[in-house]
């Protein structure tokens, strides 16, 4: 048995087959499993991953970046990079002369350290760019995969949890003392690797940070593709498939779950903290601006 057969067979055993979700209970027994698999997988010398999850409304959607959701149609990653840089400047300035909510710039000293702040506050404050969300918290993710549409045909339609057994040399913290390990290093603009960045969340007078509490409370992680793979769905890469699991719920099980996160604090108004039309707006005139081009409608 090669060690692609035990992989497999390994993942088989522990996880099982019947890749569907019924309710919140399911869900905390999984990533038990999960850790249980870790440990197999670890011991018997084949790898050491941990964890992520993503979750989506709709079952069958790929895992893109929203630079690559309708309605925008970018040709390719080069001029989406060039976009996403002009974005995060654009939402920079904007909300400085909203002056309400003070993004971070706790990391600026470090080389890179404002493009990357400023991109992971874009995404939560809604704008498109080439990354894409994940946590190390399997009921955060839960949460998006069930959470209220406003289309029917989304809300009618049953949800998706993704897991990636991410590996564990795809993981950068800001804290790693090796610099090849230290993301802040790297430019965000020509990256050529796959990676999980675990931003750090400076909690002195959070409450005035919108987009960085919110990044908190969401246990936000945020993949990253090599510059020039960005406009490529996740699971449709071919190294990444091995680790990518989808998980159905079905559409009948959404309201439910939903009422059992509620019991946990998990709601709309805790993990997106304040909503307004005002911040809503900041997002949708940075990329109306930047992207105006690129929408097909």
């Amino acid at each position: 048995m090669t060690v692609n057969d035990r992989f497999e067979q390994l993942k088989a055993e522990i996880i099982g087959t019947d890749l569907t979700i019924n309710s919140l209970i399911e869900v905390d027994e999984l990533h038990e499993q999960f850790i249980k698999l870790r440990k197999a997988l670890f011991f018997e010398g084949i790898m050491d991953f941990m964890p992520h999850y993503r979750g989506e409304q709709k079952y069958g959607w790929d895992i893109k970046p929203g630079l690559f959701r309708a309605p925008l149609n970018i040709p390719d990653a080069t001029t989406a990079k060039k976009l996403e840089h002009l974005a995060c400047m654009e939402f920079e300035q904007s909300v400085a002369t909203d002056g309400q909510h003070l993004l971070r710039d706790i990391f600026y000293y470090e080389k890179y350290g404002k493009e990357w702040d400023l991109l992971f506050q874009a995404q939560h404050g809604g704008i498109k760019t080439s990354i894409t969300d994940w946590t190390a918290i399997i009921q955060s993710a839960l949460y998006f995969a069930v959470e209220h549409s406003s289309y029917a045909n989304i809300e009618a339609a049953d949800g998706q949890l993704w897991v990636m057994l991410a590996p564990t040399n795809y993981i950068l913290a800001h804290t790693d003392k090796n610099k090849a390990k230290n993301f802040y290093s790297q430019d965000p603009k020509t990256i050529n690797q796959y990676y999980i960045i675990n931003p750090s969340t400076y909690l002195d007078d959070i409450d005035t940070r919108l987009y960085e509490k919110r990044m908190f409370r969401q246990k936000g992680r945020f993949f990253i593709t090599p510059a020039n793979m960005c406009h490529t769905a996740i699971n449709q890469e071919e190294m990444l498939r091995p680790y990518l699991l989808r998980f159905r719920i079905p559409a009948e099980k959404k309201l439910e779950i939903r009422e059992e996160l509620a019991q946990r604090q998990l709601t709309r108004k805790y993990v997106y903290v304040q909503e307004n039309e005002q911040i809503e707006a900041i997002a949708a005139d940075v990329n109306r601006k930047v992207y105006k081009d690129y929408y097909t409608n």
